[in-house]
Parts: C-alpha cells; sequence; structure tokens
C-alpha cells in the first residue's frame, strides 16, 4: 500500500486497514497485490498512479523494468516502485537526467528524472536495472 500525498510505502497489509484523517484531511492509498517481481506503485504525475505510463514491461533475462511515461515538460517526474527483498536496484537510465533514485529496506524505490526531455521527444523512456540481493554492488 502507497500514500499518493506523503509518497510513502505503508507496507503490506491482510484484511482490514483502520487510519484516522485530520479535520478536512485527505488520503490517497494505493493498493496493489504482492507480487514476485518489481511493480509500479505510483507516480508523481497522477493519484491514479497510472496515467502517465505507456509503456512497461519486465524482461527478466534482463533484470529490467522498461517502459515509457507521458510527463509535462519542465516537471519533474518520478517513478515509485516496490521490489521485492530479493532484488535491489543498481541503476537507472533515460532518455533526460536522473536526478537520483533510492531503495528503502522495506522495498520501496523512488526513481526521479528531470523534465528536460530532448527537443524532439515526448515520452519520456526510462529502464531500471536489477540484481539479485546478494550480489548488489
Amino acid at each position: 500500500m502507497f500514500d499518493f500525498w506523503k509518497q510513502e510505502y505503508e507496507g503490506t497489509i491482510k484484511g482490514k486497514y483502520t487510519t484516522s484523517l485530520p479535520a478536512h484531511g485527505t488520503k490517497v492509498l494505493i493498493i496493489r497485490a504482492v507480487d514476485s517481481l518489481p511493480q509500479i506503485l505510483s507516480t508523481s504525475r497522477h493519484i491514479t498512479s497510472a496515467v502517465s505510463l505507456q509503456d512497461v514491461h519486465w524482461n527478466q533475462e534482463e533484470q529490467r523494468l522498461k517502459g515509457s511515461s507521458t510527463v509535462v515538460k519542465g516537471d519533474p517526474y518520478s517513478l515509485f516502485l516496490w521490489v521485492p527483498p530479493e532484488l535491489k536496484m543498481t541503476k537507472a537510465k533515460a532518455n533526460t537526467e536522473v536526478l537520483f533514485s533510492r531503495q528503502e529496506e522495506n522495498g520501496l524505490v523512488e526513481v526521479k528524472f528531470s523534465g528536460d526531455l530532448p527537443e524532439a521527444e515526448t515520452l519520456l523512456e526510462w529502464e531500471i536495472f536489477f540484481t539479485p540481493a546478494g550480489k548488489a554492488k
């Protein structure tokens, strides 16, 4: 479960979930079934967490998640993923600058890209590479 507004991974839940909100507060939770592969939880672009994703696929042989996203030119864009404990992210590449990437102990990975696409490009093309956790460099 991912909290969109806080951009935090809330962990996995089974059964009932309870939360509290301050007066006039909101919470947008993105809930996905747990998978054995890296999976996108959300993007920074929209609360539906999928509106900007155009093409996403996993290459098992290369241990790579590859995709494309529509972005607002000039606006930085983040992907938030959950990664199973058996894998560690090793690098991210794109057709724009990768501003930073981080992987937390709880499985959350964030990769943030510059919104400055090359002149003729309309899509952010990205790749995120993984390796088995015991072999991470």
